[in-house]
């Protein structure tokens, strides 16, 4: 904030911030949370705070407004009771977290590529562990430094069936 008798600077973060703040309550909400969810922003992506850009960039990734979601019935549903969006951010945690819970525990299908780390607790029917090209002389292999079990040999102890 400006000492008192100062001004803000206009290439501040907290006038672009403020500025972008009185443009989204002007905003006349709908009640229609997906409408209301793109106008707001709409006011994000043409602020002139890059950060501010960057987060609307980032809300285009959330899904969660979708017809029939948890999210988009309990904003109607706060928006019925208050005529407005009063427990937006209770409303907006509660169904990442359901989503998270939610996702974390449906069954996949198809084929999910992940590092090693990332697959450490979940089950598959099949894997396949891709580790590294190996390296090649005159056509012939001669080594892979990047395998998880030595030698380059195909034997039955490095494969299991059923």
């Amino acid at each position: 904030m400006p000492h008192q008798g100062q001004g803000t600077a206009t290439e501040s973060v907290f006038q672009a911030t403020f500025d972008v703040y009185w443009a989204a309550t002007a905003i006349a909400l709908t009640g229609q949370p997906d409408a209301d969810c793109t106008a707001v922003r709409t006011v994000l992506e043409t602020a002139a705070c890059k950060r501010l850009v960057e987060v609307a960039q980032e809300v285009r990734n959330v899904r969660l407004l979708e017809p029939g979601t948890q999210l988009r019935q309990s904003l109607s549903q706060d928006w019925r009771d208050n005529r407005g969006y009063k427990n937006a951010l209770t409303v907006m945690r509660q169904a990442f977290i359901q989503e998270h819970f939610a996702m974390s525990h449906k069954p996949g299908s198809g084929v999910n590529v992940m590092n090693m780390h990332k697959a450490k607790g979940k089950q598959f029917d099949k894997v396949i562990i891709f580790e590294g090209w190996p390296k090649r002389v005159k056509g012939k292999i001669v080594g892979n430094p990047d395998r998880i079990v030595r030698g380059n040999i195909n034997s039955d102890a490095m494969t299991q069936v059923g």
